[in-house]
């Protein structure tokens, strides 16, 4: 992702007043939250996403969610994906989705995503698995309340 949009900062943890965001692209005013069947099971869990979504986009951020099933969508315009935590699982299949589905929503082309599409592999591969294999951070503790 941070070959597309340079101003994506994978290794920082980023916060939208109370929130913390998963991935921010501040040049398109865009928040991606990537929702695990794990850590987003449950009511209390879905209230809590469904008012950051709603903050955000209060706010003026977009806010696609890339929920794993059997998550449901919280907007019409979220993703729905199989669980990735799974030994064969490849990044760069559901990369290329989530750009192509970014261009969808925000009703444009994107410069260099056709160039991303076109690559064989990840642009970033070691970055991006230092990121996966990391443990992932729960819901955020400030808006459990």
């Amino acid at each position: 992702m941070s070959t597309v949009f340079p101003d994506i900062d994978p290794r920082n943890t980023i916060k939208i007043d109370k929130w913390r965001v998963d991935v921010m692209i501040p040049s398109e005013k865009l928040v991606l939250e990537y929702d695990s069947e794990w850590y987003h099971k449950g009511q209390k869990s879905y209230a809590r996403d469904m008012r950051k979504t709603e903050e955000l986009k209060i706010k003026g951020w977009t806010v696609i969610r890339i929920r794993e099933m059997p998550l449901g969508r919280i907007q019409s315009h979220d993703m729905l994906i199989p669980v990735t935590n799974r030994p064969d699982y490849e990044a760069k299949p559901l990369t290329d989705k989530v750009l192509r589905h970014i261009e969808k929503v925000l009703g444009k082309n994107i410069p260099g995503v056709n160039e991303y599409i076109a690559r064989r592999g990840l642009a970033n591969r070691d970055l991006a698995n230092e990121i996966i294999d990391e443990p992932p951070h729960p819901p955020d503790q400030d808006s459990l309340f």
